[in-house]
């Protein structure tokens, strides 16, 4: 594709920074998050993943292809039977890259559920608050990224990976048997890596984290 083409323009929240990035997507699916990492790959261009624009940092900035993760807006299902026995379910959720906080605040609260920590603001997505290792208050209290269990992220040449920590919460067999399509890791330097990965580690598709009752 050609630099002629009519070029898109992104702002963050306050308008203090700014890119026109070659074509900014709106993926609503998994299957489509991959495609365009392929498609990006394919014309020798770099994607860049964004939510609501409230990180100050540079990190958004592209002249290639940026992913507004707004479509992606879900709570998932979570897929009970390949976890491990033992696992305590009730008090994990899956959601999608793009849903905000507050949304988040609101479905989990028609579940008798919330967040066990989150910092002030309520319009960030919930893997842009992870990735930019946003913290909330209470010394007692970790930071929005220490209660993610397990991370879907779409790599490299559109291949997807199931990241955990070494002792992760879901059963390698198990998970397997069901998923030919996910590459299950689990590995505490891969997860580390991707959980405040700020972007450079993939586009996160969806995060399963602990809340609490």
């Amino acid at each position: 594709m050609s630099d002629s083409h009519a070029r898109e323009e992104w702002s963050n929240c306050i308008g203090s920074q700014k890119a026109f990035p070659l074509n900014i997507f709106h993926p609503t699916t998994l299957e489509e998050v991959i495609a365009i990492v392929k498609r990006a790959e394919s014309e020798n261009r770099k994607v860049r993943a964004v939510g609501s624009g409230h990180s100050f940092s540079d990190i958004a900035l592209t002249d290639d292809f940026l992913i507004d993760t707004h479509g992606l807006k879900k709570v998932l299902t979570l897929d009970n039977g390949t976890l491990k026995a033992g696992v305590q379910i009730s008090t994990l959720v899956e959601v999608e890259c793009g849903i905000t906080i507050a949304d988040v605040n609101d479905k989990l609260d028609k579940m008798g559920l919330a967040l066990i920590n989150m910092g002030a603001h309520t319009a960030q997505t919930v893997v842009g608050a992870l990735s930019t290792s946003t913290h909330g208050s209470g010394i007692s209290l970790g930071s929005a990224a220490s209660f993610v269990r397990s991370i879907v992220v779409v790599a490299s040449e559109g291949k997807v990976y199931r990241i955990e920590p070494a002792d992760g919460i879901t059963d390698p067999d198990k998970f397997r048997s069901k998923h030919s399509d996910i590459e299950l890791r689990q590995d505490d330097e891969w997860f580390n890596s991707v959980v405040i990965g700020v972007g450079c580690m993939g586009v996160v598709y969806s995060v399963i984290m602990t809340v609490r009752e």
